[in-house]
């Protein structure tokens, strides 16, 4: 900041407004450096940010990876035991029913 004599000089060559101007350019250099030191903390934050979104993600994408394989896994055995249900040959309900359904598909291929 200037001293008074360096006021007091401006004040009589351009009177209080060049004082106002003075101050404001002050100030207003002041906020910029301001300005500046939030853009580099702000900019460095995000770049924390973006890394751990990124890590993240990496670690999403081996959970669904392990997910997709238990579920190919549950769908395989799934079909084993429909086609072992469909197939049963030891409840009489169901080699009943397939004896009759193969009576029918017999008797239209005819």
């Amino acid at each position: 900041m200037p001293d008074a004599t360096v006021i007091i000089a401006i004040l009589k060559a351009g009177g209080p407004i060049a004082v106002v101007l003075i101050v404001w350019l002050l100030h207003n250099r002041q906020q910029n450096k301001l300005w500046e030191k939030m853009l580099t903390d702000n900019s460095e934050h995000i770049a924390k940010i973006i890394d751990l979104n990124q890590q993240t993600s990496a670690a999403n994408t081996d959970v669904l990876k392990g997910l997709l394989e238990t579920t190919q896994v549950q769908a395989g055995q799934l079909a084993e035991i429909k086609l072992d249900i469909r197939l049963n040959q030891y409840c009489p309900i169901i080699r009943g029913d397939l004896r009759k359904n193969e009576y029918r598909l017999n008797k239209t291929q005819e």
